[in-house]
């Protein structure tokens, strides 16, 4: 088995020794986003049906223009059935990176879109309360009815009405009339 901290680790080692780390996380974001968009694709580059040397070979093809080092280490999880694993192997290499480099990811879910006013206001609190530099992704889920969900540093804050409501759903019923 696979053990995807390790390889996450070798890779971002491999990205620093070569002064690479930029083009290694991209073309990790990339490769990635494709095997996650095409999972019938990643069935094939681990099944035992098709023999290892196509495989390699459509891994070298579809992927001709990444780094050398991330092209061998495709194919070394691929020898191994194990493409699959690359995502898990990416979030090592980028959780790893963000610690060197002090920067933490952060989501927030609303209702409606933030404006870039509210967005970076957001992110500038945000950056104040952790001492970190923020990536913000913001999402949108009509569900939160209003307010805020924020995810940051292993923790998450529920501001939100659809919050509100369960809570005092929740206290409603546990009312002993």
């Amino acid at each position: 088995m696979i053990a995807c901290e390790e390889y996450g680790e070798a890779l971002y080692t491999l990205a620093v020794q070569n002064g690479r780390i930029q083009e290694f996380d991209q073309n990790l974001s990339a490769i990635t986003q494709v095997l996650k968009s095409h999972p019938e694709y990643v069935r094939l580059l681990d099944t035992p049906a098709v023999p290892t040397k196509e495989k390699l070979t459509l891994i070298s093809e579809a992927f001709a223009g990444a780094e050398p080092l991330v092209l061998n280490f495709m194919m070394i999880l691929c020898e191994k059935h194990a493409v699959y694993l690359v995502p898990d192997c990416y979030k090592v290499f980028k959780r790893i990176y963000f610690e060197e480099h002090n920067i933490a990811e952060a989501v927030c879910v609303t209702a409606r879109p933030l404006s870039a006013a509210q967005t970076s206001a957001l992110q500038t609190k945000l950056q104040t309360l952790t001492g970190k530099t923020i990536h913000l992704r913001c999402d949108v889920d009509p569900a939160v009815i209003g307010g805020i969900v924020l995810r940051c540093d292993g923790r998450q804050f529920d501001g939100t009405i659809r919050a509100k409501l369960e809570t005092l759903r929740h206290n409603l019923a546990s009312v002993i009339v």
